[in-house]
């Protein structure tokens, strides 16, 4: 089936996972949120909101000897930007093989060198023929949200805004 430019898809704003029960946490704040919002204005004389395309850590089912073993075992880093669910014009085998919403991501590289001074994992964009890899997954290989820290290096790049970073 080929999708066509006019066709129109629903487009969620986030993904909300309940976390597991923890004593110390109140239940109110067991949830997790995923957001995959675009830059949005609130009328002609506002600035524009930038958008909100938050990282999470999904299971594929690819086997990473560098995380063997820990928490991370199993996980992928990525960059969620689009949550939807496709046309009920399309196809009814297509619609069956994706009853839930789907995910556009941005795939980035497998956990595997540590930083020395935080130990913390050095990742960066996955790319394919110099372009950012990216594929369409269903919310259920999406664990949870991820938090991810930038290294600008000694200066940072004066181009980088939010809506491109």
């Amino acid at each position: 089936y080929t999708p066509h430019s006019t066709d129109l898809l629903n487009l969620y704003s986030c993904l909300v996972f309940q976390l597991p029960a923890v004593a110390e946490v109140a239940a109110s704040k067991n949830k997790n949120i995923v957001r995959a919002s675009p830059p949005f204005t609130h009328g002609p004389h506002h600035t524009t909101e930038p958008a909100h395309l938050d990282f999470a850590l999904t299971h594929i089912g690819d086997s990473n000897p560098s995380t063997d073993g820990t928490c991370l075992e199993g996980l992928h880093l990525a960059q969620v930007q689009v949550v939807f669910t496709l046309p009920h014009h399309y196809p009814k085998a297509l619609l069956v093989q994706n009853p839930t919403p789907l995910t556009y991501i941005k795939w980035f590289t497998p956990f595997h060198a540590h930083e020395p001074a935080s130990d913390m994992y050095i990742i960066s964009h996955s790319t394919c023929m110099h372009h950012h890899f990216a594929e369409i997954i269903p919310i259920e290989c999406i664990v949870c949200s991820c938090h991810s820290l930038l290294d600008f290096g000694k200066e940072r790049d004066s181009r980088w805004i939010a809506a491109n970073v």
